[in-house]
């Protein structure tokens, strides 16, 4: 096994081939027409959209030069809502900033989309319109205490059994990981829907049935997972109720939601609880490497490789130098990976295809608590895992 010198010199040889972060592309209507221009975004003021793409085609849209890939309702939504939210502003929303015919340019923007967040006057996630809608809004009511909250459930819960019989709900915000990431990032949050569905009641199935019971616990789940991680968020105590019950009312009704946080930027701390309540998530993303890229991309201590670097690397290196890179600062967890299966041990040689993760929660279970096992403080932390000082050396891709 490698020492922890080998780990530094790894991480330092990976840092010659990034980049600082460049002038980026934002939008804005003139003349009733979407143009593009190349700006620095720490010296302006503009709108960010956070979304989920859904089942997304090309297409072209009036209003927009270039053809856009996005789902239909998406599609309607960028023709008759956009111009109303965004005025004259500048905006950025990825579907139209960044050419997604050239996987370069949308891996660059992986790497810096915290700042971009972090510095927009106006964070705005769409909603799909096909998961809790208007009436189930009604049915939860009033969220001014947590009594509130758990009544409103039951009185939710009888209402989709009730009026949206046998369907199974799905909000993209919150099956998605990137909408997550970009959300905890945003002190001020409006939300809005592309457009909301009607949902019918359709005919009885059994296995229908049974999967909508579990299906709607889960979503329960995942609300309380959401407000949770966005209230506690770059503090170090309890989060606040009021900001999660918050949370969860501007989310069900289309709302606007504030949280208390000191300016400041990405963090500069251990992985910290936010990241840790994550462990159940069911989160998905496109591409594993996204796992890794979207969660320490807010850690100040973390610098993505270059989209070149990144495109050669896949998630295990990337796991590899994450934890290199936090290792280096002082900032480690003890990883949840046997030595044996990152390196030779005695006679044994390491294992090769360990899956890659393919769930938020895959990705946390790979990570300990600094506190768990023998280690105790930061510095040691820093020397590794149970084990002894170690590098993480190989997790290959399942499907290789």
């Amino acid at each position: 096994m490698s020492q922890t010198s080998g780990a530094q010199e790894e991480a330092s040889s990976i840092g010659a081939g990034r980049k600082s972060p460049q002038p980026i592309v934002l939008c804005r209507f003139l003349s009733g027409m979407v143009v593009k221009e190349e700006i620095d975004f720490h010296e302006i003021h503009y709108i960010a959209f956070s979304h989920v793409w859904g089942d997304a085609h090309w297409t072209t849209l009036h209003g927009i030069a270039d053809r856009v890939k996005v789902s239909k309702s998406k599609a309607r939504f960028l023709e008759h809502n956009l111009h109303n939210l965004v005025g004259n502003s500048y905006f950025w929303m990825d579907v139209l900033c960044i050419d997604q015919t050239k996987d370069e340019e949308r891996i660059k923007v992986t790497t810096i989309i915290p700042q971009i967040i972090e510095h927009a006057q106006k964070p705005i996630v769409i909603r799909d319109g096909s998961g809790y809608v208007s009436c189930c809004a009604l049915a939860f009511g009033n969220l001014s205490t947590w009594g509130d909250y758990n009544a409103g459930v039951s009185r939710w819960r009888k209402h989709w059994t009730d009026e949206h019989k046998h369907h199974l709900l799905k909000e993209g915000i919150l099956e998605r990981l990137w909408p997550l990431q970009e959300s905890i990032l945003s002190n001020r949050i409006q939300f809005v829907t592309c457009e909301e569905c009607h949902l019918t009641s359709m005919d009885m199935d059994w296995g229908r049935i049974l999967g909508g019971q579990s299906d709607k616990l889960a979503n329960v789940d995942r609300l309380w997972a959401f407000s949770r991680a966005w209230a506690s968020h770059g503090k170090g105590k309890k989060p606040s109720a009021d900001e999660q019950l918050s949370f969860k009312s501007a989310l069900l009704n289309n709302g606007v939601v504030l949280r208390e946080l000191p300016e400041g930027s990405s963090l500069s701390g251990a992985i910290e609880e936010g990241f840790f309540i994550q462990s159940n998530s069911t989160r998905r993303t496109t591409k594993a490497r996204d796992l890794i890229l979207s969660t320490m991309s807010q850690y100040d201590w973390y610098l993505a490789p270059s989209p070149q670097m990144v495109r050669q690397m896949g998630f295990g290196p990337l796991f590899r130098d994450c934890f290199a890179q936090a290792r280096h600062a002082n900032r480690a967890t003890l990883p949840k990976i046997m030595a044996g299966m990152v390196g030779e041990q005695g006679d044994s040689l390491e294992t090769s295809n360990v899956p890659e993760p393919e769930l938020l929660g895959d990705l946390v279970k790979l990570f300990g608590l600094a506190t768990d096992g023998a280690l105790q403080h930061d510095a040691d932390c820093a020397l590794g895992v149970e084990l002894g000082p170690v590098v993480v050396r190989s997790i290959e891709s399942s499907d290789m």
